[in-house]
């Protein structure tokens, strides 16, 4: 799968829309990035914390948790990991991409 996630939609509220991404696509985004990584990143506890997050499988309840995912997030085209979740949300939802035409 590829996305392009700078193409076409601009928050014309900012300063330079041509050039500085929505902040919220910015996170969604690097969520979505951490949850695909698929080798150990540095040995920063907080970094490896934050990572381990977005890298959570929704889909697999593990031994000291249980975990309640909705249909629809199931179907996510992005996978079931939390940071592919959410970007499959903000994608999909009512301030997302899918079916929003691209105005000069």
């Amino acid at each position: 799968m590829r996305l392009w996630y700078y193409a076409g939609l601009r928050d014309k509220d900012l300063d330079c829309p041509t050039v500085t991404m929505d902040p919220d696509w910015e996170r969604v985004i690097a969520y979505f990035a951490a949850a695909l990584l698929d080798r150990p990143i540095c040995e920063c506890n907080n970094v490896q914390a934050w990572v381990a997050h977005w890298q959570r499988d929704m889909a697999i309840a593990g031994e000291e948790e249980s975990l309640s995912i909705s249909p629809a997030d199931l179907d996510s085209e992005f996978g079931t990991r939390r940071g592919a979740v959410a970007a499959w949300r903000r994608v999909t939802g009512e301030d997302g991409a899918v079916g929003h035409g691209v105005s000069p």
